[in-house]
């Protein structure tokens, strides 16, 4: 019984530990799920209730923004098969 709760908290410190590499950008989200061998919804539901925002540069962000543009132009119809309402 002891052990158990010994165990329980040394993961629970390893989790902060690991979110907030995570948060700092030092580990991925993969990681921290390996690492805490926890699972990956239990981490993920922590992420969001410490309001963790994820690790992405700017760079990447605009990268992203850009492709999703580029994607949403090739799948919108044509504009002259587009119907005009009034």
């Amino acid at each position: 019984m002891a052990k158990d709760l010994l165990m329980e908290n040394l993961s629970q410190k390893l989790l902060e530990i690991l979110l907030e590499d995570y948060k700092t950008g030092k580990v991925g989200l993969k990681k921290v799920i390996k690492l805490s061998k926890l699972p990956p919804l239990e981490i993920m539901e922590r992420i969001a209730k410490l309001g963790i925002e994820p690790p992405i540069t700017e760079d990447l962000d605009d990268y992203t923004k850009e492709v999703t543009d580029r994607l949403i132009e090739k799948i919108k119809p044509p504009k002259s098969t587009q119907i005009i309402q009034k």
